[in-house]
């Protein structure tokens, strides 16, 4: 993959491609407001449409590292573990889930471990499916320290791990992607002709027309153009966190453009 390929994105640059499609279908005029609305919600359908393909496949793809992050929760740490409940806080900026890691130090020596001996393992994504086999009397599916589980309740990371007496849980790692950082395009920026001064965006540079296009789809829906047959149907996987830029512009709730 070239080099410039792999550099971040800019907003300028966006807007540019943005600007360009908007002008192949001919649509209504398209400005920073719009432009600054419509970019954030076309960040997280792009996100979620990769998290979604990493879902199926086990396969953290690289369009995503920009934004994958990891935390390790420990009872000092901001936000911190609660081991007694096997709770602790998502961070400030998470987005999706990806995998978890915990680790326990046995307190009293057991089977193969001594005091102070640290047991790592992976722990399973609890899907709604799995969630009985937390009281199942099935040894072989309920958690254990030797199949903890993770899942998300409402902004918490909850552990299922079976509470075994000899094993503390002092350390999770949290693999997860938080949420893009918002962009703001201005009009100095436009109006620079002798360098790019904008913002850079989270995404390589070679996302940028898939990007665009998500953008365009988006802004031409909420218009109600009649050219939006030619564009696949997008935003059924939005979320609600859209940020400050997430009101409607006023601008975008004009009439339906009049296509030829």
């Amino acid at each position: 993959m070239a080099t410039d390929a792999i550099k971040p994105l800019s907003a300028l640059a966006l807007f540019k491609v943005a600007l360009y499609e908007i002008h192949k279908v001919e649509s209504a005029s398209f400005d920073l407001e719009e432009f600054n609305h419509f970019v954030n919600r076309a960040q997280l359908e792009y996100a979620n449409k990769r998290y979604n393909l990493y879902e199926a496949t086990q396969q953290l793809t690289d369009d995503l590292r920009a934004i994958a992050r990891e935390f390790e929760y420990r009872s000092t740490s901001t936000p911190a573990l609660n081991a007694a409940s096997e709770t602790m806080p998502l961070p400030e900026d998470y987005f999706h889930a990806l995998r978890a890691k915990v680790s326990f130090t046995a307190n009293t020596a057991f089977g193969p471990f001594r005091v102070g001996d640290v047991v790592e393992k992976t722990a399973k994504r609890m899907t709604a499916d799995a969630q009985g086999f937390a009281e199942s009397p099935n040894y072989y599916v309920r958690p254990s320290y030797t199949r903890p589980y993770w899942r998300i309740l409402q902004n918490t990371l909850a552990i299922k791990s079976g509470r075994h007496a000899n094993l503390d849980l002092d350390n999770v790692e949290l693999e997860y992607l938080r949420t893009p950082k918002e962009v703001t395009l201005y009009q100095s920026d436009v109006d620079d002709l002798t360098q790019d001064t904008s913002m850079l965006l989270d995404w390589p540079a070679y996302v940028c027309n898939e990007l665009a296009k998500v953008l365009v789809t988006l802004f031409l829906e909420n218009t109600q153009n009649a050219r939006l047959n030619t564009y696949p149907l997008v935003g059924q996987s939005i979320p609600s966190q859209l940020g400050s830029n997430s009101a409607m512009p006023a601008t975008a709730q004009q009439q339906p453009a009049q296509a030829e």
